[in-house]
């Protein structure tokens, strides 16, 4: 049996139209991880407080399938998030990783040696977190990008097939206390 991840001797076993489907998901979150309007330059953006900040990073399935076994909880949301973009009803995290954030560092998310994701923090601006993301194949690159980190919305990455299925990369940031409820206000 031929694993996704095999290799020919012309080099890895890649096909073309994955790696065109990997650029086209990778549109995709953009435009999804910038709900939030933005805002008029007259107001201030308040950059996160790398102190009380977490980069989560995790490797997840996609099936139409039922999934079996004990499947980890995803951050809530997210496999709404995930049906959404992808059409997948299941999701079944497969590996992750947790990095506190400082002003620079380099992170990574290994599910395999076969394929991982790069993480480099390149520090805060203006209205979020700078990243280069980079996801490996064995000992290439295949997609290289850079991404603004913000609150409450996941960078989402379509990887490979596997069988039926399909893999997804998530990139989230999150907090280690939660951000302050805004106190309602009181009309009188």
């Amino acid at each position: 049996m031929i694993s996704p991840f095999s290799r020919t001797s012309s080099g890895p076993n890649l096909p073309i139209g994955w790696i065109a489907s990997l650029g086209l998901a990778l549109s995709i979150p953009f435009a999804s991880a910038q709900e939030s309007p933005t805002p008029a330059k007259s107001q201030a953006v308040a950059q996160p407080e790398l102190d009380k900040c977490l980069i989560w990073g995790a490797l997840i399935r996609g099936s139409n399938s039922p999934l079996q076994g004990e499947t980890p909880p995803l951050p809530p949301g997210l496999a709404d998030r995930l049906q959404a973009a992808f059409g997948f009803q299941n999701h079944q995290l497969m590996g992750e990783h947790t990095q506190p954030v400082l002003a620079e560092f380099a992170s990574y998310v290994v599910p395999s040696e076969e394929l991982y994701m790069k993480i480099d923090c390149e520090g805060p601006v203006e209205d979020g977190l700078g990243l280069q993301l980079q996801l490996w194949r064995e000992e290439s690159v295949i997609v290289k990008t850079d991404v603004i980190l913000r609150d409450h919305s996941p960078v989402l990455i379509a990887g490979p097939k596997w069988g039926e299925d399909q893999l997804f990369f998530v990139v989230e940031l999150q907090r280690k206390v939660p951000l302050p409820v805004a106190a309602a206000s009181t009309s009188p």
